[in-house]
């Protein structure tokens, strides 16, 4: 029971295989702001906004699949909305403590997590988008996407039947430059919807769960409307 939300519903297995591990659980000890010395009840933590965002990603999934569909699209649109959800619920977790404000000891090797991450996707078109476009990350999501195929790979590829690329791209912010092909248009929408510049999962978490924790008064978002007319 989320207070931003109300009930968040989990399959098991990502419960099982993500949710109950350690690497992921040691978020509920990860402050979500570096503010609380200005607003001192934003308690809340990178564990619930997680959960937060796979269950908005699952609200837009739920949504898009009642316009699309594989047969008629064309291309597999299960694993590339499996991918999507597992890039919610894994975008943050290897975030560090006190949210934003020690990230650059994660990289102040400039470019070494991008390296390391490239090695592990393992596939030239996502090593030469990334070198021929405008890096969009910041150093914890880099750590995370290396940590979510790292840690999570067997589950990602085996039982969430998901795409390794797609899942870093979404976690990064990284489109495929190569937009002739009507799949990949529609994987960058995808990306869009985790990490996009007006409305996607994590910020409209963050928005809403922030001004609740913190108290601070804004306007108001219709997550609802918003989600069902993407």
């Amino acid at each position: 029971l989320d207070s931003v939300h109300g009930y968040i519903r989990i399959e098991e297995k990502y419960v099982k295989n993500v949710i109950d591990t350690e690497h992921f659980q040691r978020l509920r000890r990860i402050e979500q702001t570096s503010t609380r010395a200005i607003f001192p009840s934003a308690r809340h933590d990178r564990f619930i906004h997680s959960l937060g965002v796979f269950h908005l990603g699952s609200k837009i999934v739920e949504n898009l699949s009642k316009y699309y569909n594989s047969k008629e699209i064309g291309f597999n649109l299960d694993v590339i909305f499996n991918s999507y959800r597992a890039a919610c619920l894994l975008h943050d977790v290897a975030h560090s403590p006190f949210s934003h404000t020690f990230e650059d000891y994660f990289d102040n090797n400039k470019g070494k997590l991008r390296n390391i991450l490239k090695d592990i996707v393992g596939s030239k078109e996502f090593s030469d988008d990334w070198d021929n476009s405008s890096d969009r990350s910041v150093p914890h999501e880099r750590m995370s996407a290396i940590v979510a195929i790292t840690v999570y790979r067997d589950f990602l590829e085996k039982i969430n039947n998901s795409y390794i690329e797609l899942l870093a791209r979404m976690i990064v912010g990284l489109y495929y430059r190569d937009t002739t092909i009507e799949e990949k248009n529609f994987r960058n929408a995808m990306i869009d919807l985790i990490h996009g510049d007006v409305i996607d999962a994590d910020g409209l978490d963050y928005v809403c769960r922030d001004a609740w924790a913190s108290g601070y008064s804004t306007t108001r978002v219709d997550i609802e409307r918003l989600v069902s007319s993407i």
